[in-house]
């Protein structure tokens, strides 16, 4: 591994260690984050802009760090500034957590999402950005907020929803023993050219 990319990926883990621990979010992060950086919780537009800001969201957001039950890191890139990360995490939602699920009253439920995350860093080697997306779809559903179908106005018919649910990990946990194209119907693959299961 390249110094630099050595350097990104220490600061980015001892950020990542510090982000959980409401005790170190303060005093450790001011050394990792720029002045203006900017996190983005895509999926709920969650997260702050400005250095200060983001710590401060952190801090708040660390304080409900203690729902992740586990996190697994699925895979790791660092190309130039650039850490790109996927892992699944396992939440158990008995509090409401802002940036994962804002104003929904704890259903004592487990989830288990795949999640995306793209952090840049500047020239300092300093955190600048931090982009999180998931599958919200996905954690309706498993929380029994989403049904499996819904009436379509558009097209005035019953459609199920092609969501996944819980099922959504299945592909980067087995990769190869897991079927693709699952919610598309027999029917299907004379009009997509897939075929189920393919």
């Amino acid at each position: 591994m390249l110094a630099n990319s050595s350097s990104i990926l220490s600061n980015w883990t001892a950020f990542q260690s510090a982000a959980k621990n409401p005790r170190e979010v303060s005093n450790v992060l001011k050394s990792f984050i720029s002045e203006e950086a900017t996190l983005t919780y895509v999926p709920t537009s969650a997260g702050a802009i400005g250095g200060a800001d983001v710590i401060t969201y952190l801090k708040n957001a660390a304080v409900q760090s203690d729902t992740i039950e586990d996190e697994k890191i699925i895979s790791r890139a660092i190309a130039g500034k650039v850490v790109v990360e996927e892992s699944i995490i396992t939440i158990f939602h008995n509090e409401i957590i802002d940036w994962l699920l804002p104003e929904v009253k704890p259903t004592n439920k487990r989830i288990v999402i795949p999640i995306a995350t793209i952090a840049k860093f500047n020239q300092q080697d300093q955190l600048v950005s931090i982009h999180k997306y998931w599958d919200q779809g996905s954690i309706l559903r498993q929380l029994g907020i989403l049904p499996l179908a819904m009436f379509c106005k558009a097209n005035s018919s019953e459609t199920i929803l092609p969501i996944l649910g819980l099922k959504i990990v299945d592909c980067l946990e087995e990769p190869y023993n897991t079927p693709r194209n699952v919610l598309l119907k027999e029917s299907a693959p004379k009009a997509a050219g897939l075929a189920p299961s393919q």
